[in-house]
């Protein structure tokens, strides 16, 4: 709290943590505020856990961050910088090969990097953060467009004036300028306004759509906005500084060599209408089939690797948590065996201040990962570690894993509600109809190709027991209902007799039967029950009393109960996954609403079901 960060809080601490082979870690996770600055926040707070490890523990007690975003940002930032700047190399290279002038193409190129200054400049001023999409979306191609017109359009009136003889053009290269900025401004401003409202309907997205692809639209249409300032202003002016005297215009051969055989291929094309309109007929349609139901598949975003996995198995409801830590031993030994794998952490069970409602069935493992460099051969991508560990995993009875990474798999579960990349879910009343068509799903979406880590989030398989009295007999004895359910309440949950002051503060009497004569559902039976008449009647003679499965956990969204069935998608793209059901199964997804966010659709919520699929 003495700290100048004011950013940092810290949250979600586990009743139990492994880490490598060492059991019984404390754990905590660090939230950076809304709003700040991630790098900031890290550096501030690996200075802090320095101080701390240095000055306040003792040496056999250390601070060891195992999950740190700041190599994940500075690659990040590496990347968009190395590509940013290999693209205006490029493109000077290229401006360079086609303008055939170097002065051109540099004058040409200076667009690019002010156009990203008014552009961040923009950003800024409206809060937007630029990121590895929004960045990775510009196209220089499209900001250095309107400044070629520009200096082609000045070269050309230039060569004219020499080739007229008009003499040296030094001493009214201004009004030159001028006048051939005047002939092109327009096309240009029209030119880049039409790129600009391409990008209207990326404006008008929303949730998570719009979040992740509004600031590369806003970007985009920043960048343009600085381009069209720069060619405008800062390019003519350019152009009377630097343009003057003789400009050598270096006669490209390759570009010879394209004229002439365009216009060849022009003078064919003209000759022979009907083959043209044929071969691009069956061009289009053959870009139709590849886009439609070809090998070409499509993915909402592209995956980024965070250079680790997030683990998480799921056990039956009811697991104790000596048999979820044996699982978590288990699991983590796999995970060691792997030289990829520098350190394994894992989780069991839920936070201490509730915030993940969840039971000893969940167990959690960050996998770190070192360098793709420094895997094994066989190992040629990610998906096929997995695919290794997976297959050990596998082996170990009763446990559904399912992989992802750690901000992916915190992303999902904010989005979707559920554990789980993609999920399917079926919203009813009935607990028992709503798990029976649940399985029935999942068994459709096993028989896809490409779905793995497969599982229904169960809400039944908790063991109750249901006392249910007989009212005819109760009342033959002269009991009422509240007579019985006073006498199981002290017996077995226990109530309040009476209350203890101690000053302002106050202390409940519980009164309860010992555990040796409530622990089995035998010795429930035997709780004894006095009548009005003085006699003692056992509980089992007045109600049936039996071990029934009930619900463990039940999720709800909108006022509505729901079970969901979660899987991944691996070795295969998400977008032709509209053929995920078996023909046989009898459920048909597409009569049922669509959402992308946890929402519910526009299907039934009575005792059938309606169907939402979140990914």
């Amino acid at each position: 709290p003495k700290t100048r960060l004011g950013k940092i809080s810290m949250s979600e601490h586990r009743p139990d943590g492994t880490v490598d082979e060492r059991d019984d870690v404390v754990e905590g996770v660090v939230l950076a505020r809304v709003g700040e600055r991630d790098e900031t926040v890290l550096k501030g707070l690996n200075a802090k856990v320095k101080e701390i490890n240095e000055r306040f523990l003792p040496p056999d007690v250390k601070i060891k961050p195992y999950l740190d975003r700041s190599d994940l940002i500075r690659f990040t930032t590496h990347t968009v910088e190395e590509n940013m700047l290999e693209g205006m190399i490029l493109v000077l290279i290229v401006l360079l090969f086609f303008l055939g002038n170097l002065r051109s193409a540099l004058i040409v190129a200076v667009t690019i990097p002010m156009s990203l200054l008014i552009a961040s400049i923009l950003l800024d001023l409206k809060n937007i953060p630029a990121n590895l999409l929004s960045l990775g979306a510009l196209d220089f191609g499209m900001v250095v467009d309107g400044a070629v017109v520009m200096i082609e359009n000045i070269f050309r009136h230039k060569q004219n004036r020499r080739n007229q003889g008009l003499g040296s053009d030094d001493e009214n290269m201004l009004e030159l300028v001028i006048t051939a900025a005047r002939e092109v401004e327009r096309p240009i401003v029209y030119a880049i306004a039409i790129i600009i409202l391409a990008y209207l309907p990326i404006f008008t997205l929303q949730r998570i759509e719009g979040r992740l692809f509004s600031p590369m639209a806003w970007t985009v249409a920043f960048a343009l906005l600085g381009s069209l300032l720069v060619v405008l202003t800062v390019v003519p002016v350019l152009a009377v500084i630097f343009m003057k005297g003789e400009l050598k215009e270096w006669h490209n051969p390759f570009m010879g060599w394209i004229e002439t055989n365009y216009r060849k291929a022009l003078s064919w094309a003209l000759a022979n209408r009907p083959k043209v309109v044929g071969i691009s007929l069956a061009s289009f349609a053959l870009t139709l089939i590849l886009a439609f139901g070809g090998p070409i598949g499509s993915e909402f975003l592209p995956h980024l690797d965070e250079g680790s996995i997030w683990v998480r198995g799921t056990l039956p409801p009811s697991t104790s948590y000596e048999t979820s830590d044996a699982v978590v031993k288990k699991a983590r030994a796999v995970f060691m065996r792997y030289p990829e794998v520098p350190i394994t952490v894992c989780q069991i069970g839920r936070p201490d201040d509730g915030t993940d409602a969840t039971g000893f069935f969940n167990t959690e493992c960050f996998v770190d990962l070192k360098p793709h460099g420094k895997w094994r051969k066989k190992f040629r991508t990610k998906n096929d570690l997995i695919a290794s560990m997976n297959a050990e995993l596998t082996q170990i009875p009763g446990v559904i894993w399912n992989f992802s990474q750690p901000i992916s798999d915190g992303a999902e579960e904010m989005m979707s509600g559920v554990k789980g990349a993609m999920v399917v879910k079926l919203y009813g009343e009935d607990l028992k109809t709503l798990d029976q068509k649940a399985h029935e799903i999942k068994e459709a979406i096993g028989a896809v190709r490409g779905v793995q880590d497969l599982g229904v989030f169960e809400e039944l398989g908790q063991p109750n027991v249901n006392i249910v009295i007989d009212r005819d007999t109760i009342s033959r004895y002269g009991l009422n209902i509240s007579d019985v359910q006073d006498v199981i309440e002290t017996a077995v949950g226990g109530k309040v007799a009476s209350v203890v002051m101690d000053g302002e503060k106050r202390y409940d009497i519980v009164v309860r039967y010992q555990p040796q004569h409530r622990e089995t559902i035998e010795q429930i039976r035997h709780i004894q029950v006095s009548t009005p008449d003085g006699y003692r009647v056992p509980l089992e003679n007045l109600a049936a009393i039996k071990v029934e499965d009930g619900a463990s956990m039940i999720y709800r969204e909108e006022n509505s109960r729901y079970v969901a069935v979660k899987f991944s998608v691996r070795g295969r793209d998400l977008g032709r996954l509209r053929d995920f059901l078996h023909p046989d199964s009898g459920i048909r997804l597409g009569e049922v609403g669509a959402d992308h966010h946890g929402q519910r659709g526009a299907g039934p919520g009575g005792r059938g079901a309606g169907l939402v699929f979140d990914g």
